[in-house]
């Protein structure tokens, strides 16, 4: 009754909010997982899920009713997202209907009843996160995974676990391939290998924050005694135990994770040493970060560890680790990658170089090194495995000549953040094969032509944030660059190399390109300086650019060759252009007349997305005319204004736009809203006024209007909206609501949401006090019948009618009736609904009589026969006659165990059980004769001594 009670609530609830703000009270944002021209707007992605495709993406927050909020999702949604849910319980079926959802999402503190997640037939990835408090976890009911049949990942975190009441958890997820358990409180190992032995498909095991202090040996399910044993059928890839308190490795304790391609204890107390006995035979990749308890990492050991377990990846990363002696690496010499960032190396020479000869990747950023000594020419020594070196953000100062002349296989160089001023001839000598160097923010500032002569490969170049001054013709050696980024100081002048550029980065405050033919196959570029000049640019050089950022800008001009002091701006030397970016300078010069924008918008044809940002001073000095900015622009399916400056949207300003699918106006003031603004816009889907500011009016209510009436357009957490009137400020929808609401509207609005009101409630209140109106009629019917008996006493036909589920039917026919009508004495008569009920006659009368015509009711409480409509209606019944005629004529027997928990689901039962002592039946012998002598001399009694002999 009340999930009745509840369901009507949200009824009402559902049609006041309908009614106070028609669509735009949504709380959930929807977007298309795929859609073009986002550009980082907005944040369109779910929190530990992956990007699933390219379907529709949900994402609700601060959801106080689920029903609600999931009735504002489209049935197509295929990835959903819940944050800081406000609900209590998650009720069955609740999902049923979302026959696409792939992913969901669920965060807050909330009990999941089982069958929650019945329906989702396609589920791939669940995720489930407690709340933020330290106290605030979920809650699982038995079932809760029940029909997840597709499931491959799942993650919860601050999920409380009750193995041992509830062991098989897990057991329909057979096609789960990967599980992390973060936070749960899982003390043992052993808790989930039991658990998940049974599921063949698992690869992927994640346990961490679970406060494990060691691996015993009873957690390998395989030592037990062979009674006990079981088979641990997944074939575990992955295992991680990073940040648990783990300090204790005890032999065998891993025996199922015997073949690993990947085990994490990072941020443990692991002794290293303790993984040779651990029952794991093989290890991949060995990942051992950030160790508590720096005394446990002895490089030696690890070492021999890798060696024992035929490690090949190793990554001992923020340990503190300040010096290396070649003798630790012995037993490392098959490690193909090396992970060594975050530590305090101030150096790693050539001897230790040579200790790992067959060294594919090698990571060393984030030390103190100052020298490069990895080769050595007298040594002779060549690494020709090492394709990939990582340096960065160290304290190196320059590059000598042929220090890098022993790694002749290295594809990609990092070299960024660090102090290098200068590089020495000949110091990428030997690199023929170098496809990516990152020079990024380092200290130099005038670049040689013979810098870059020994890297006949290179594919992609990384020098911004050097600040420099010239670049001579150092590219010109560059034949295969297809990727540059530079900055200059200040003014600076860039000659393209070669034709082969496809994407270029330019950072400085005063540029000029020039190109002549070499910019012609370039696809993407980005530019952040205040005045960008191209010369020449007489048959548009950059003809072939399909994406272009341009940031803090306020002058693009093309200079035409041999025609002194003309210009044309700059946008139209990019006519294939699909994707813009722009922004422009914070600081604009008094010199400025114009915009880069300013009648350049609509002779690109391509266009398709636009990405306009901080152009407020350009509007109010007159630079840009809003009504003009937009114009021609048929084809434009993407419209971002962030910080624009527009205040006034008049109706004409989108007449264009009528190809546009997504437009977002994000961080401005908007005063005025023109009836009319999106008249046109026949293709458009999604609408989004993020963080905007409106002026309290009543004459812009028409855009609650528009959205209720274009229900294909998705326009989410409008209602966050706030407006200003005079000096006070409050949400846009509360002022429509209070100031802009007719009183004809209102007081339809009253009557009609009166009249649905008034007739459900009568639905449900006859739906609840139709049983005691059916147990009156009776209770009078019989009154009548025995009006004029003097001693008062009442005729019973029968000693007890039996309340119980057909499933336990086999029970009362082979034990219940022989024990009580056919041994004693006494013989008792009692009433059972298969065979003693009235043919013909209805149901429900059949029940009422019988339960009147017996001097005791006694209920046969099961699994089964809580969850049956007819024997609810018996308890019911017999409960009504208990409280009508207050004595003791209700006997409850429980043929299953059924926990407390599980009880509290069906609130009548629960509350008979804490008032009423009730029997138990068990499969012990002796303890059912008991039983028998027990229920005989209950059914017998008086209803006072009935409920002594219970007591006892």
């Amino acid at each position: 009754m009340a999930v009745e009670w509840t369901a009507f609530l949200g009824v009402l609830f559902g049609c006041f909010m309908a009614f106070s703000s028609a669509l735009v009270t949504t709380s959930c944002d929807i977007f298309q997982q795929d859609m073009p021209g986002l550009d980082g707007a907005l944040y369109a992605s779910c929190p530990s899920l992956p990007r699933m495709g390219s379907g529709l993406l949900a994402r609700c927050s601060n959801v106080n009713h689920l029903e609600i909020a999931l009735k504002e999702v489209p049935r197509n949604v295929e990835t959903l997202c819940f944050t800081g849910l406000l609900v209590k319980n998650i009720s069955e079926g609740i999902f049923s209907g979302l026959d696409n959802l792939t992913a969901l999402y669920l965060q807050g503190s909330f009990f999941v009843l089982g069958g929650a997640f019945r329906g989702l037939i396609n589920l791939r990835y669940l995720v489930m996160i407690g709340g933020w408090d330290t106290l605030e976890y979920i809650l699982l009911d038995n079932g809760v995974f029940q029909g997840l049949e597709a499931l491959t990942h799942l993650k919860l975190k601050k999920v409380f676990i009750d193995f041992t009441m509830q062991p098989d958890y897990f057991k329909p997820l057979k096609t789960l391939q990967a599980a992390f358990f973060l936070e749960n409180e899982i003390r043992r190992l052993s808790f989930l290998t039991e658990t998940l032995a049974s599921l063949t498909a698992l690869e992927i095991l994640v346990l961490n924050w679970n406060g494990i202090i060691a691996t015993r040996e009873a957690d390998c399910i395989e030592s037990g005694t062979p009674s006990q044993m079981m088979e641990f059928s997944p074939v575990i890839s992955a295992l991680d135990l990073s940040s648990n308190d783990l300090k204790k490795v005890e032999n065998g304790s891993l025996c199922n994770f015997k073949h690993l391609k990947v085990f994490k204890a990072d941020a443990t107390f692991l002794k290293v040493k303790e993984l040779l006995q651990s029952g794991t035979e093989e290890v991949e990749a060995l990942s051992l970060n950030a160790m508590i308890n720096n005394d446990y990492m002895s490089l030696l050991n690890v070492c021999k560890v890798v060696e024992h377990l035929k490690v090949r990846n190793l990554s001992v990363a923020e340990n503190f680790i300040g010096h290396l002696d070649p003798k630790s690496l012995e037993g490392c010499s098959g490690l193909l990658f090396l992970n060594f960032s975050g530590n305090l190396l101030r150096s790693f020479s050539s001897q230790l170089v040579q200790k790992l000869p067959s060294i594919v990747f090698l990571l060393l950023s984030d030390n103190r090194i100052r020298t490069l000594d990895l080769c050595q020419s007298e040594s002779g020594f060549v690494l020709r495995n090492l394709t990939h070196l990582d340096l960065s953000h160290n304290q190196i100062t320059d590059l000598g000549t042929q220090q890098l002349s022993c790694l002749p296989a290295l594809l990609s160089l990092d070299l960024s953040s660090n102090h290098i001023v200068d590089l020495k001839n000949g110091a990428f000598l030997s690199l023929d094969r170098l496809e990516v160097l990152n020079l990024e923010s380092n200290g130099l500032f005038l670049l040689e032509n013979f810098y870059f002569e020994h890297l006949p490969t290179l594919k992609v170049l990384g020098l911004k944030g050097n600040l420099l001054k010239n670049h001579n013709d150092s590219f010109k050696v560059l034949t295969q660059l297809e990727e540059l980024s530079l900055s200059f100081e200040s003014i600076g002048t860039f000659c393209a190399p070669h034709s082969n550029i496809s994407k270029f980065q330019l950072e400085g405050s005063d540029i000029e390109i020039g190109c002549s033919q070499n910019c012609s196959t370039m696809k993407k570029v980005e530019i952040k300086a205040s005045k960008v000049s191209i010369n020449p640019c007489k048959s548009a050089p950059f003809r072939s650019v399909t994406e272009l950022h341009l940031e803090d800008n306020h002058v693009l001009v093309c200079l035409p060759l041999g025609t002194p002091g003309s210009f044309t701006m700059g946008l139209r030397s990019f006519p294939s252009v699909q994707k813009v970016f722009y922004s422009s300078s914070p600081d604009l010069p008094l010199t400025k007349v114009s915009s880069p924008l300013k009648d350049t918008l609509s002779y690109l044809p391509n266009l398709r997305h636009l990405h306009l940002r901080n152009l407020r001073k350009d509007f109010e000095n007159g630079f840009l005319i809003p009504d003009l900015l937009f114009r021609n622009l048929t084809s434009l399916s993407s419209l971002i204004l962030e910080d624009s400056g527009i205040e006034h949207f008049s109706s004409s300003i989108f007449s264009d736009l009528i190809s546009l699918e997504l437009l977002i106006i994000k961080s401005q003031e908007m005063k005025t809203l023109q009836e009319g603004l999106f008249d046109g816009m026949d293709r458009l889907k999604y609408l989004y006024l993020t963080d905007v500011h409106l002026d309290c009016a009543c004459d812009q209510a028409w855009i609650n209007t528009w959205l209720a009436t274009h229900t294909k357009v998705k326009s989410p957490k409008m209602s966050a909206i706030n407006c200003s009137l005079g000096s006070s400020k409050m949400y846009w929808l509360n002022f429509l609501k209070n100031q802009c609401s007719s009183q004809y509207e209102y007081f339809l609005f009253i009557g009609t949401f009166s009249f649905h009101a008034i007739f459900i409630l009568a639905a449900l209140l006859y739906h609840k006090v139709c049983w005691y109106l059916l147990y009156l009629l009776h209770m009078l019917r019989t009154w009548w019948n025995y009006r004029g008996r003097r001693d008062g006493r009442r005729c019973y036909n029968f000693d007890a009618f039996v309340s119980y589920s057909s499933h336990d039917e086999c029970w009362v026919i082979n034990e219940f009736l022989p024990n009580l009508e056919e041994k004693g004495p006494p013989l008792f008569k009692v009433c059972l609904h298969g065979r003693d009920f009235e043919l013909g006659k209805d149901i429900l009368d059949n029940i009422v009589d019988s339960i009147y015509r017996s001097r005791r009711t006694i209920c046969l409480v099961s699994h089964h026969y809580l969850q049956s409509h007819w024997c609810s209606m018996e308890m019911r019944m017999a409960t009504y006659r208990l409280i009508a005629e207050r004595e003791n004529m209700l006997i409850i027997v429980f043929l299953e165990k059924i926990s407390m928990r599980r009880l509290s689901r069906y609130h009548q039962m629960a509350r008979l059980v804490k008032k009423k002592t009730y029997l138990e039946w068990t499969e012990d012998a002796q303890e059912q004769l008991l039983f028998w002598a027990r229920l005989r001399k209950a059914i017998g009694e008086d209803e006072e001594q009935a409920q002594e002999v219970l007591d006892e």
